[in-house]
């Protein structure tokens, strides 16, 4: 979040949702999924945008999954409230930091390890042992130990990236 832009705590909370689980928002919040994806979970979305059970014998649930979408909405606003609050808290606490733009500055362009088997902002293609599939993404962080985090380019129901990953479990984007 950048504490120095316009962005409201409701905002932010949506946007921590969409980024942090962008295949249940776009299902739930969104309300956008394909009928198949909707029956895994024994509903369909209906032309008001309300939920039914896929058999008329089951009980009604659109109340259950609006109740379950508040839920996540209200939980991602007082994450984002306390998140702000204890951000302008910082100074004042630990009248020793930097100013909070200098922190924010150093977490934005955070130092780089000499010898990184990746280059900041690196396309490659990371191999996931448990399905033994290459994804592509963008390296974006480097640990002393050589472990690496990057972001997915196309984030699934997983999440948006992953850290500590060792740097023979990547490629280049197009090497074979």
């Amino acid at each position: 979040r950048d504490p120095f832009g316009s962005e409201t705590d409701e905002e932010f909370a949506l946007r921590l949702l969409q980024d942090n689980s962008p295949y249940s928002t776009r299902l739930w919040l969104d309300k956008a999924g394909e009928p198949d994806e909707y029956a895994a979970y024994g509903v369909r979305l209906l032309d008001d945008g309300s939920f039914a059970p896929l058999s008329s014998k089951e009980a009604p649930v659109a109340e259950l999954v609006e109740l379950g979408v508040a839920k996540a909405l209200a939980a991602a606003r007082k994450a984002a409230i306390s998140w702000r609050q204890d951000l302008e808290s910082l100074a004042a606490t630990y009248p020793a930091l930097p100013s909070l733009r200098e922190l924010f500055a150093r977490l934005e362009e955070p130092s780089w390890p000499e010898g990184a088997g990746f280059e900041r902002g690196a396309s490659v293609e990371i191999y996931w042992r448990k399905t033994g599939e290459w994804y592509e993404g963008t390296v974006v962080g480097a640990r002393q130990d050589g472990l690496l985090t990057v972001t997915f380019s196309e984030p699934g129901f997983w999440g948006s990236g992953t850290r500590g990953i060792p740097a023979d479990c990547l490629r280049r984007k197009g090497a074979v």
